[in-house]
């Protein structure tokens, strides 16, 4: 054997009876021992002296969306500003870095008014300020709504009197759009081309890995990201383990999408089971609570027990892993009872779990714990970027043939 030999640190292998090791043996990318450093040596080509550093098992992650990150890698970040100013600055710098040509969508994500000196969002007419020559969008950190400037509403084709669509909002004079209002309009946004997707899927797995994580979830698979994934698929783009969850309301036939990696991986991708949303964000005060926000208002679902129960069923009768979008606990109550009925006619065994659970009581956990549902508690939304997926990504064969 011609390996590696890890060494001279503390050493984690989270395994019971053998937690902490003198040395581990990869050869190929792949852990060939653990144990004692005099009895791996003997195989080992070459030594790493970790140098008093910890050296662990890389982390799974629990819940975001690979591709918000790659497409964020294509947008202003706005996560870490702080005041109105620094907002400017930032927009600004990535205008003149990037050299934008007048008339490109400027698009920002990341923004929250909790962390700005001003506590909250920057309307219209400071986004007028930053630049005329440009649409601009920001984006909240939740990825439930954004503001725009006048050029960016124009563009949309947003006036005075647009009504408010289902389950969205708009605010013309502050250019503030919620929900659908926003994710409605996210085809009318430029696509990027398809080498600057490449280099940004290139970028976030580099992200990714350098924190440790090895294994990175697809969150909310949608039948627009498809060709994409096609094209990373195909040409084995990817490094990293992907687990993806396909949208099983809007497009239940996504599951059987990559045939050879349902259930395990082929070119380091993986289709994991079903996703459905239930609710939106508190952030934005769409996630459906049992008690009012105090503008009075408790958000809304996005189904009824009737619509949910059969998509419950499905995930079940197929034993795939259900991922449930619960924000508020109105909408956890709704999953807990919904998944409840039918896990008493199919039985258990899925692994279901509950995404985000940011306004949920403490009989709830417990129910979660009786049932078996797994939650997977998330401050982070859709900070990524994750909502620019929706209604953008429509590739097709021509736009990916040339990489």
């Amino acid at each position: 054997m011609q390996g590696t030999l890890y060494t001279g640190g503390t050493i984690y292998t989270m395994e019971p009876g053998v937690s902490v090791v003198e040395a581990v043996l990869v050869e190929n990318g792949r852990i060939q021992a653990v144990g004692k450093r005099a009895e791996l040596a003997k195989d080992a080509e070459k030594v790493v002296d970790l140098e008093g550093k910890t050296m662990l098992p890389a982390f799974i992650d629990s819940h975001s969306h690979l591709m918000g990150v790659a497409n964020g890698m294509l947008q202003v970040d706005l996560a870490e500003a702080s005041s109105f100013g620094e907002v400017k600055e930032r927009i600004e710098n990535f205008i003149r870095e990037n050299q934008v040509p007048k008339g490109k969508w400027v698009l920002a994500k990341g923004i929250n008014h909790g962390n700005l000196k001003e506590k909250h969002l920057p309307e219209k007419a400071f986004l007028d300020g930053i630049t005329a020559e440009h649409p601009l969008l920001i984006q909240h950190t939740s990825g439930h709504s954004g503001v725009l400037n006048s050029m960016g509403l124009a563009e949309l084709g947003i006036t005075e009197t647009t009504p408010d669509p289902e389950g969205g909002r708009i605010d013309f004079g502050t250019g503030l759009l919620e929900e659908n209002a926003l994710i409605q309009n996210m085809d009318k946004f430029p696509l990027p081309t398809g080498a600057e997707l490449v280099s940004a899927f290139e970028k976030a797995q580099h992200l990714y890995a350098s924190k440790g994580i090895t294994t990175v979830q697809e969150g909310m698979f949608v039948e627009q990201i498809k060709g994409i994934y096609n094209m990373l698929y195909e040409q084995n783009r990817l490094w990293l383990d992907v687990v993806a969850y396909m949208d099983l309301k809007n497009s239940p036939e996504l599951i059987d999408a990559f045939p050879s990696c349902k259930g395990e991986y082929d070119h380091h991708l993986k289709v994991g089971g079903y996703k459905v949303l239930l609710d939106g964000s508190p952030q934005s005060k769409t996630a459906w609570v049992t008690k009012p926000y105090t503008d009075g208002t408790k958000g809304y679902p996005m189904l009824s027990d009737e619509e949910l129960e059969p998509l419950v069923e499905r995930a079940v009768r197929e034993q795939q892993q259900l991922l449930m979008h619960a924000n508020g606990d109105a909408a956890a109550d709704q999953y807990l009872r919904v998944y409840e009925k039918v896990m008493k006619k199919w039985g258990p065994g899925i692994r279901p779990v509950l995404i985000h659970g940011q306004i949920m009581r403490h009989d709830q956990v417990k129910e979660l714990a009786r049932l078996g549902i797994t939650p997977s508690f998330s401050l982070l939304m859709c900070t990524i970027g994750a909502m620019c997926i929706w209604k953008i990504w429509a590739w097709n064969e021509q736009d990916v043939s040339a990489l």
